[in-house]
């Protein structure tokens, strides 16, 4: 798989706060041919173990959960009231457009 290809398959896997089964499972699966042991701990985080032969060690850390909202009401006029899940700033989601888990325009 090229690398764009792997970036559009990440940032298209559903993945919000507190459901990060399916991104987990895809980047078990991109990973696991790169490392020697891949596992999900207790907390949820996915570790994967290369083997090396210097005696050093490296640690690579990142998310793989997204940003996202989940709609609490919606209104007589049909407005809808969401609230974060996970790290959403009020002010940066002012005047934006929100896409559901299926219709993100980069994952067409």
């Amino acid at each position: 798989m090229e690398f764009k290809d792997t970036v559009k398959l990440l940032a298209c896997t559903y993945g919000p706060s507190g459901r990060e089964d399916m991104i987990a499972a895809v980047l078990k699966e991109q990973l696991a041919p790169f490392v020697d042991d891949i596992r999900r701990d207790v907390m949820g985080n996915l570790i994967g173990f290369k083997k090396g032969t210097s005696g050093k060690s490296v640690m690579l850390s990142a998310h793989m959960d997204q940003i996202g909202m989940i709609v609490v009401d919606i209104d007589d006029k049909g407005f809808l009231r969401v609230a974060p899940v996970g790290g959403v700033h009020p002010v940066t989601s002012i005047c934006r457009e929100v896409f559901d888990s299926e219709r993100q325009p980069w994952c067409a």
